[in-house]
């Protein structure tokens, strides 16, 4: 109202107002609402712009969204149809490649090569519902041909592809791509065009997987590898089922390792590419200057690419910007990589993961490794012994990963399983069986487990946030009384170690360590209590761990004012054994400022001078073999399909830290020292780290009563990357530990 008082009852601007309460009504599932004001914008726009105009097809495709939502495909398909028939009238020719902007054309009605391809794309998804693959290929390939009219002269018709060049100016593009292989897959599965759909679908996903290692390189913020993240999954779950349905036709062995590296690509790349570039800086061999260069192509080459900071007013100095920074970043890597050999290798060589590396370098004959990848439709799971591989593929219903958040909850639920021991008994017991006969049993039915000592575990999704050491292999009864020490728990038979990647798994197997110098370094804070940035309770129970640790390792302890964040970083990276007894707070919304709270600086308002930041965790040059994080939830954070958990762990993880100790949830302070205790007098007796941990939660749990013996209080511990024994500095084995205890919250 207010607007039609103020241009109004016939101003253009008017329908902009109608549009947003349409918009606003479809949030709210009030259709007919939505659908009264997507008209009346549509009707005053014909009036005023003319039927012509390409706000009145873009109102067309909303009123095409309100009937798709009603179930009325008849009137959903003639406004789809009549928006596209007029953006086809209205086209402005030429590539698409410049991105142009729509307000651009506003004043002579034109549609642009990106408003034709997103029309191209709704009806390809309208065909494709319809379940008509075969047409809605026909639209997808439009779509392209729309940014891409050379395509059209192709006489392969849907069996081409525009280049990588031409598709990396638009993280957009990378839709038309997933859902041409999409259609691919499912006119085969129809039967319409059978080998050459398959096959064209797996060259359609490979080309998808290049466009994102492309853009990868040029994504350098965290949203925006975030937004890449997230179209990139559907593409990595679409070529694992081209591949697998290729296994199926062919029996190839290649097509299973083929399947092995696109579910190593979807894991991890991020850290991967970090510890890659850490390694190339680190090894000192290009010149500071051509390493300050290569940034900051790579930082101008990254905003020239987002499309959306092209405006009309400098569209044409954007682009050739765009194409001079691209041929100089190009020419730089080239030049790199003929002169510099070894520091291109190391930074942008893109290895295979391979099996048989897997099998050869990361696997003894008693080990088994498991590697989920969930998707949105199908769960993939790797199961590969030191000579033997199996793939599995099964439906993926929504309801199965529930029961891993109902299992979470009743690990984390300590106030349940106090009040109501023997109800959090039976409820456990029930859910910890089923997401093991779910997500365990049937893909270890076929293998011979009988010499299997140990699971290298590489979760995916939800499953990343609960131990599969709570799994109970078999059906508890429902008269067993509630006491925990005889379960059947996954534990009883393996030691189990977890991994963000099996590609980062080898990595670090294969890395060699710099040399320490046997010691152990004990940090446990005081804190000022002036400013709420450094603001922390103190932890009493921080000195006693340190006194504990100081009977069995020889080392430097500090304790209260002295233990602050300057001090740690000047010793640290020399020692073997670090332990850091302080609080840890995890920020939701920035994973970066997650961090360790050291003593208060005084006037430190920031706590810049206090916290060591997730960024500055990434950045250390510690010498040790394992970092123990015994805070609460260390191992837990904001979970990026594609990459893991963002958590502290991971921070150390991507310093280059061979293997951590870990927790998952918040920890009993008892539990804690009990634990940990037991693990240092294995590991004192020189068993490797996987073994010690297992033995560690075996020989609490013997002594456990009904409610000490529910896994929250014991199975939050988790030891990723490698299980080998610790180092000496001598070559054999000794306590080389870091160990950070600390309490952790949230913020934000």
């Amino acid at each position: 109202y207010m607007w039609r008082e103020i241009y109004g009852a016939t101003h253009q601007q008017l329908g902009v107002a109608y549009s947003e309460l349409g918009n606003y009504y479809v949030q709210r599932n009030t259709l007919d609402s939505a659908l009264f004001y997507y008209e009346q914008a549509t009707d005053l726009w014909v009036k005023q712009l003319g039927a012509t105009h390409i706000w009145v097809a873009e109102s067309y495709e909303r009123l095409a969204r309100v009937y798709a939502l009603r179930g009325d495909t008849e009137r959903e398909f003639f406004y789809l149809e009549s928006a596209l028939n007029l953006k086809k009238n209205t086209a402005v020719s030429g590539s698409g490649g410049a991105g142009e902007l729509a307000d651009e054309f506003q004043q002579t009605k034109r549609a642009t090569p990106q408003q034709l391809y997103e029309s191209y794309l709704k009806m390809a998804q309208f065909h494709q519902r319809k379940k008509d693959y075969a047409l809605a290929l026909t639209y997808c390939q439009g779509a392209l041909s729309a940014l891409f009219p050379n395509l059209s002269k192709s006489s392969s018709g849907v069996y081409a592809n525009p280049t990588i060049t031409e598709l990396s100016r638009n993280i957009t593009w990378l839709d038309a791509l997933q859902l041409k292989g999409k259609l691919l897959l499912q006119d085969y599965i129809e039967g319409k065009h059978a080998d050459k759909d398959l096959r064209f679908a797996v060259e359609t996903y490979a080309h998808a997987m290049r466009l994102i290692d492309t853009l990868r390189i040029n994504f350098t913020t965290d949203g925006a590898r975030e937004q890449l993240t997230r179209r990139s999954i559907p593409i990595y779950e679409g070529a694992l089922q081209a591949q697998y349905m290729l296994y199926q036709a062919d029996k190839r062995a290649e097509n299973i390792q083929l399947a092995f590296a696109i579910m190593e690509r979807s894991k991890a790349f991020v850290m991967m590419q970090a510890l890659q570039t850490t390694q190339a800086r680190s090894a000192g061999i290009v010149p500071d200057d051509l390493l300050a260069k290569e940034e900051l192509l790579r930082q101008n080459l990254s905003y020239y690419s987002d499309a959306k900071n092209r405006k009309k007013s400098n569209a044409a100095d954007f682009d050739k910007a765009y194409f001079e920074t691209k041929r100089s970043y190009d020419s730089l890597i080239n030049y790199l990589e003929a002169n510099y050999p070894k520091y291109y290798q190391l930074k942008y060589a893109q290895p295979i993961i391979k099996i048989a590396d897997v099998q050869k370098t990361l696997l003894r004959s008693s080990d088994l490794l498991i590697e989920y990848f969930v998707g949105d439709e199908h769960l993939y799971v790797f199961c590969i012994q030191s000579d033997k591989v199996q793939m599995h593929q099964i439906p993926l219903v929504r309801s199965q990963l529930h029961n891993i958040t109902i299992l979470r909850n009743h690990l984390t639920n300590y106030s349940y399983i106090v009040e109501k021991p023997a109800e959090a008994f039976r409820s456990f017991c029930e859910t910890s069986h089923e997401v093991y006969r779910l997500f365990v049993e049937p893909f270890i039915k076929g293998l011979d487990m009988q010499q299997t000592e140990r699971l290298i575990v590489i979760p995916d999704g939800q499953l990343s946030y609960v131990p599969f050491e709570v799994f109970l292999r078999e059906a508890v009864e429902k008269d067993h009384p509630p006491t925990y020490r005889d379960l059947p728990f996954l534990l009883r038979d393996y030691e189990i170690v977890y991994g963000y990647s099996s590609g980062l798994m080898l990595q670090n197997v294969q890395s060699v360590r710099a040399r320490h110098n046997g010691r152990c370094l004990g940090f446990a804070p005081s804190y000022l209590h002036e400013h709420p940035a450094t603001d922390h309770k103190d932890l009493p129970w921080a000195a006693k761990e340190l006194e504990s640790i100081k009977e069995v390792f020889k080392g430097d302890y500090i304790i209260g004012s002295g233990a602050h964040k300057e001090a740690f970083l000047q010793q640290a990276p020399q020692y073997a054994v670090i332990h850091l007894a302080m609080h840890g707070i995890v920020d939701w919304h920035n994973s970066q400022k997650s961090h360790l709270a050291f003593a208060s600086v005084k006037g430190d308002t920031t706590g810049d001078k206090s916290n060591l930041y997730n960024f500055e965790i990434q950045n250390l040059h510690l010498r040790a073999d394992l970092v123990v994080l015994s805070a609460c939830e260390t191992g837990y954070g904001k979970m990026i399909r594609g990459e893991g958990v963002l958590s502290l762990a991971r921070g150390f993880m991507l310093a280059g830290t061979p293997s951590l100790l870990t927790t998952l949830w918040q920890v009993n302070d008892f539990t804690t020292s009990t634990l940990m205790t037991l693990f240092y007098d294995n590991l004192r007796q020189g068993m490797d780290k996987a073994t010690a941990l297992r033995r560690a939660k075996l020989d609490y749990l013997a002594h456990s009563d009904q409610v000490s013996g529910h896994p929250a209080f014991w199975a939050s511990f988790v030891l990723m990357g490698d299980p080998a024994p610790v180092r000496s500095p001598w070559g054999f084995w000794s306590w080389a530990v870091v160990v950070v205890r600390s309490e952790e919250r949230r913020v934000g």
